[in-house]
């Protein structure tokens, strides 16, 4: 195994704070046994980076076949879509993750139009769409908003583009397949599955328009403090547990100003923390235009 460096600020120093001893439900059917298993839940002692430590298999192929699968799901994508679309507003994750990001967005135009130029059409891209509940949601309050969805799992895209509410683009991101830019690019419960979370949010400003928004919502690190050792939050997909400080250094890692950041618990009872970031070159150009100095 190699040696243990956070990518934030590459400190060689950590403190374990968690240890599971069974494979999850990914695991298990990638056929890993659990004799002799062990992964480690490691806190960077510098900035507080929460590091998933263990011999990794590559098992990256369930994204695209088996992550919605019935050997890792109990209900298919469509019931699990009915499911989560049910739920009243009071108990959906997915109804707060809308509201914050409408109002947001709404307000940021309103106060910045005469600068970014006022915008009824708001296009976004929505990166892992999984069952497309956030982006149908959103679609129902902002009808005039333009989406678009990518998403590697197949199950998955066969279902999003039976919605026919937005464009589906059946891929990895960044993708060839997309060459427009858009005004926001939501980042749902995405960014901890990725090894390079800097360099996969420096393609997202490929993506953005010059005042562009990036919002960006991870798992909180205090999960691995208040959750079971066997919440999908802490298995084996995720390589990165983050907190407020953690997400606002990867946001200026990665060449974006970091707008707003919070720290909440969803309905669900999952600990969360989420952000808006916008890239350096657009707040500057934003503040020049404003009168402001950056």
């Amino acid at each position: 195994m190699n040696e243990l460096r956070c990518f934030l600020c590459e400190s060689k120093n950590f403190i374990p704070v968690l240890e599971v001893f069974e494979p999850d439900r990914f695991e298990r059917a990638a056929g890993i046994p659990s004799e002799g298993y062990k992964r480690s839940w490691m806190e960077c002692s510098t900035c507080g980076l929460l590091v998933n430590v263990f011999e990794r298999r590559d098992i990256s192929y369930l994204y695209e076949k088996d992550y919605y699968s019935t050997k890792t799901e109990k209900e298919s994508v469509e019931e699990k879509f009915k499911r989560i679309l049910s739920l009243p507003d009071e108990k959906s994750d997915n109804h707060f993750r809308v509201e914050k990001l409408y109002e947001y967005v709404k307000h940021f135009h309103r106060v910045y139009g005469h600068v970014i130029g006022a915008k009824k059409n708001v296009k976004i891209l929505d990166v892992g769409a999984g069952t497309g509940v956030f982006l149908y949601r959103l679609l129902e309050k902002a009808s005039a908003w333009e989406a678009a969805a990518i998403e590697p799992n197949e199950l998955a895209c066969i279902h999003l583009r039976g919605l026919g509410k937005f464009r589906v683009i059946e891929d990895y991101f960044p993708s060839k397949g997309i060459t427009e830019k858009f005004d926001v690019v939501t980042l749902n419960k995405v960014l901890e599955h990725i090894s390079d979370p800097t360099a996969f949010l420096e393609s997202v400003n490929q993506n953005l328009t010059d005042y562009g928004l990036a919002y960006v919502e991870v798992p909180d690190k205090a999960t691995a403090l208040h959750r079971s050792c066997s919440d999908n939050i802490l298995g084996s997909l995720h390589y990165y547990l983050f907190d407020p400080k953690t997400l606002c250094l990867v946001f200026e890692k990665s060449g974006f100003i970091p707008l707003t950041i919070n720290r909440y618990v969803e309905p669900s009872g999952k600990i969360t923390v989420s952000g808006f970031g916008m890239s350096w070159k657009g707040f500057g150009k934003m503040c020049s235009a404003t009168g402001s100095k950056v």
